[in-house]
């Protein structure tokens, strides 16, 4: 009986979650509070990352710390943050790591140079953002909206860059394939999600649409912006769900 009740609880608490996908793309005033934070997890964790091509203009190194410092600036961090540069074979990287309160911050740009002949060089640059936050998903929601208008906004860009948001929470025990795989539909029913690809018995992940979110990705011709998967730890006895929006880009 206990068993069923936590189950139960459990469901509530992941719809509740999940309904933060659809509620957050469609006003970004929601006042939001989320079930990782009060649910049944023993510990959650969020990953909020962005990666794009930022062009081939010239950027000296005063141009490249300017674009790091903007990031920064508008993320309204006014800590001391360290800055760094580094080369590794052909590429040259700008790098800012900063430390917060159940998270950290890192952001690089990388510029690729390829010899064309002797006196020609081409220059490619390439940004990195990744937020992480422990037991702290509104926080992870924030700055998901924050990065896309902040990015969005950045000189000389020419595509919006995709933010990427994932949320991992840890439920002690093993789950049956069963309890998982309702809990999964049930996911893809709360967003009026469409199974695209099921990966379920080779790897307990699914693969859906939903039209209430506005980002997704196109793999095989299909658009896909919801992923739902699971992943036991054995020697830790937990089980991880995953619930992320395009796709889920860690290890399972």
């Amino acid at each position: 009986m206990k068993k069923n009740w936590m189950y139960i609880l459990l469901i509530t608490m992941v719809i509740i979650a999940v309904n933060l996908l659809v509620k957050i793309n469609l006003g970004k005033n929601v006042n939001v509070i989320t079930a990782f934070e009060s649910g049944n997890y023993s510990n959650s964790h969020a990953v909020v990352e962005s990666f794009f091509y930022y062009g081939d203009v010239y950027l000296n190194e005063e141009d490249k710390k300017e674009i790091l410092d903007t990031i920064i600036k508008k993320l309204k961090i006014d800590n001391d943050y360290i800055y760094e540069t580094s080369t590794v074979d052909n590429d040259r990287i700008s790098s800012v790591q900063y430390a917060f309160r159940g998270g950290e911050l890192n952001i690089e740009l990388l510029t690729r140079e390829t010899r064309i002949n002797s006196n020609v060089y081409s220059l490619n640059h390439f940004v990195t953002v990744k937020m992480e936050f422990d037991n702290s998903m509104e926080s992870a929601w924030y700055y998901k909206n924050e990065l896309e208008e902040i990015l969005a906004g950045l000189p000389d860009m020419s595509v919006e860059p995709e933010v990427t948001i994932s949320m991992q929470g840890e439920i002690n025990g093993e789950l049956s394939p069963i309890s998982k795989k309702k809990m999964c539909k049930q996911i893809f029913s709360q967003l009026g999600a469409k199974i695209v690809l099921d990966n379920w018995n080779e790897s307990s992940t699914m693969y859906g649409f939903s039209e209430e979110i506005k980002e997704y990705k196109t793999i095989g011709g299909k658009k896909i912006n919801v992923n739902v998967a699971f992943g036991y730890d054995e020697e830790r006895k937990v089980t991880n769900i995953y619930v992320a929006t395009p796709i889920y880009n860690g290890d399972f």
